[in-house]
């Protein structure tokens, strides 16, 4: 009798993850308009990075990482 609450309790929590995985997102939501900035160059910020920018032109902010160790490392020095 206990193998099969178990196998009851299994096949169920198996169906519902199923059901869930099948679920979709709703597509008919209001979307809120957003606007990135573009002159940010006589702002705090703007001011502060320029020597940065300038001292590395046509490089951006971004390192790709090789692989999850890696990756892993740097989110345990960034916490």
């Amino acid at each position: 009798m206990n193998r099969l609450k178990l196998f009851c309790l299994t096949a169920s929590i198996t169906i519902l993850l199923l059901m869930g995985g099948c679920a979709t997102l709703p597509t008919d939501f209001e979307r809120i308009e957003t606007h990135a900035y573009t002159d940010t160059g006589d702002t705090r910020c703007g001011k502060a990075g320029q020597t940065e920018k300038l001292a590395h032109p046509g490089q951006s902010g971004f390192l790709l990482l090789g692989n999850g160790l890696d990756a892993f490392v740097a989110r345990a020095l960034l916490a």
